[in-house]
């Protein structure tokens, strides 16, 4: 099951859940986020994102639109 898939899932069953497994859920996640204190999100397709890799990547794209490497937004 993809990332997509498994957030999909796990949306539906919190939306029906009580609240014991709503705070075993939140225990649980907090736990995880605050044992790794260099994770700030996640991307789009669910992958974790540290703030070195969201620094990287500001550095690519600031180098690409440099380089004229852009695209244009039309209104």
């Amino acid at each position: 099951m993809s990332n997509i898939q498994l957030r999909a899932e796990i949306g539906k069953m919190l939306a029906n859940a009580d609240e014991r497994l709503l705070s075993s859920v939140y225990s649980m996640m907090k736990s995880y986020l605050e044992h790794d204190p260099s994770l700030i999100g996640f991307t789009p397709d669910g992958q974790p994102l540290t703030r070195q890799d969201l620094l990287q990547r500001a550095e690519v794209s600031r180098k690409e639109g440099l380089q004229g490497k852009t695209i244009a937004a039309e209104a």
